[in-house]
C-alpha cells in the first residue's frame, strides 16, 4: 500500500508550528487532500529524584485549564534532543540531571500534526534555580510524586496530557511497577 505524494502549499506561517495541505493519490488512484500541522519537534523529560518525580502544573490556553505535565519545550534550530532536554530541565526546574536517558519517541497525533516527541529520563538530579522562558513556565508550579501516585492519576483520568502518560508508564515498566 502505497500513497503518491503530489505537492504541498503552505497555508500559513506560524510562530510555532505552519499549516500546510498536501496533495496525494491513493492507492485505488484516488486523490486525497490533508491538512497537516508542521512542528520543529520537541522534548519532555521525566525528572525523577529520590525514587519522587517531578511535574510542573502549567496553563494550557488550548484547553483553558492548568496540567500537570513533565517538563517539555520544542527542539530550537539546530539543537539535539538532549540539549533541548537539559535546557527544559533548567527553565522549568531549575535542575541539571547526572543522566539523561531516551525513554520514548512520540508521535502525539499523526492524523494531523508532523511534530515527533522525544522523552528522556533524567536520574540524579541536583536542584536549582529556575529560568522559566515563558509565561506559563513563569506561573507554574513544581511538585514531586512517588510513580504509585501518578500511576493513581492516569488511572482516574486526573493525568491527561499524553507525553506525561507515556513517560510514567514507559518508566513503571522500566522499574519493574
Amino acid at each position: 500500500m502505497t500513497f503518491e505524494r503530489l505537492g504541498r502549499v503552505r497555508l500559513a506561517r506560524g510562530a510555532i508550528v505552519d499549516f500546510d495541505e498536501d496533495h496525494l493519490i491513493a492507492p485505488d488512484g484516488r486523490p486525497m487532500r490533508r491538512d497537516v500541522i508542521r512542528h520543529r519537534g520537541g522534548v519532555a523529560v521525566l525528572p525523577v529524584m529520590e525514587r519522587r518525580i517531578w511535574l510542573v502544573r502549567q496553563f494550557r490556553n488550548a484547553y483553558d485549564c492548568e496540567l500537570w505535565e513533565i517538563p517539555a519545550g520544542r527542539l530550537e534550530a539546530g539543537e539535539q534532543p538532549v540539549e533541548t532536554a537539559r535546557r527544559e530541565l533548567v527553565e522549568e526546574l531549575g535542575a541539571l540531571a547526572d543522566t539523561l536517558e531516551p525513554l520514548a519517541v512520540v508521535y502525539p497525533s499523526p492524523g494531523y500534526t508532523a511534530e515527533v516527541i522525544h522523552v528522556f529520563v533524567a536520574e540524579g538530579i541536583v536542584p536549582g534555580k529556575r529560568t522559566p522562558d515563558g509565561a506559563e513556565e513563569r506561573f507554574g508550579v513544581v511538585r514531586s510524586w512517588e510513580l504509585g501516585e501518578l500511576l493513581e492519576m492516569i488511572d482516574e483520568g486526573r493525568l491527561p496530557d499524553a507525553k506525561t502518560q507515556i513517560a510514567v508508564l514507559a518508566w513503571a515498566r522500566r522499574s519493574g511497577m
